[in-house]
């Protein structure tokens, strides 16, 4: 499962998301047997914050609700998108910095 392409344009929209600081996060309906290959095609792309703690696959369902809500607990949620069809992108700044920036 480390084949899927990117969406035209993802990867220097993360980039340039991270570059101003903005922490990112993958939702994805693999399952969790996949998460490493998972991991592998997000780094195939250089993509920021491909690693453990921002991908978040199946758990119990495929609703993507509760693993949203789970981010959304200690994070602003500030975008979501799609860079496959598969995944979904949490922009997130935390809370200090998207307050700080508020002032």
């Amino acid at each position: 499962m480390a084949s899927a392409d990117t969406v035209p344009g993802a990867s220097d929209f993360l980039k340039y998301a991270a570059s101003k600081g903005v922490e990112i996060f993958y939702v994805t309906n693999r399952m969790e047997k996949e998460r490493d290959a998972t991991i592998k095609n997000l780094k195939k792309f250089d993509l920021p914050n491909a690693d453990y703690a921002h991908l978040f696959p199946v758990q119990k369902t495929s609703s993507k609700e509760d693993r949203r809500k789970s981010i959304a607990a200690n994070h602003d949620v500030v975008m979501l998108w799609a860079i496959t069809l598969q995944i979904l992108v949490f922009f997130l700044i935390r809370k200090i910095v998207y307050n700080e920036q508020r002032m």
